[in-house]
């Protein structure tokens, strides 16, 4: 976890236990009768919408990819699923011959002299 991971979950912890004692002390009621806000309208096709999906990686994995992320600028979703698009990409069948089976070819190659 980075330094700043660390800050924002302490923030968040924080906010979420002033709203709490705001609650208990009659300061923050909460209105079930209010009306519900309209949801915005779906701007992009239904198949490219963000979904949630857990997988489990072992702390050293974990570590690696927070790691990388720092150095890239990037958000570990966006590095996992640029992954899964490379990967994704490999399975497409209109290659003579896939990358899967291309990469493990140039990884028996020797070493370059």
């Amino acid at each position: 976890m980075t330094e700043r991971d660390a800050h924002d979950e302490a923030r968040d912890l924080a906010e979420a236990l002033a709203l709490a004692d705001a609650f208990e002390a009659g300061e923050l009621a909460i209105d079930d009768s209010a009306p519900t806000p309209e949801l915005p309208p779906v701007t992009e096709p239904m198949d490219e919408q963000l979904v949630v999906t857990t997988v489990r990686l072992t702390l050293r994995q974990r570590k690696a990819i927070e790691a990388l992320c720092e150095v890239r600028g990037v958000d570990r979703s966006a590095l996992i699923r640029g992954w899964i698009n490379e990967g994704l990409a490999e399975t497409d069948d209109d290659r003579k011959i896939s990358l899967a089976d291309l990469k493990r070819a140039i990884a028996g190659l020797p070493p370059a002299a």
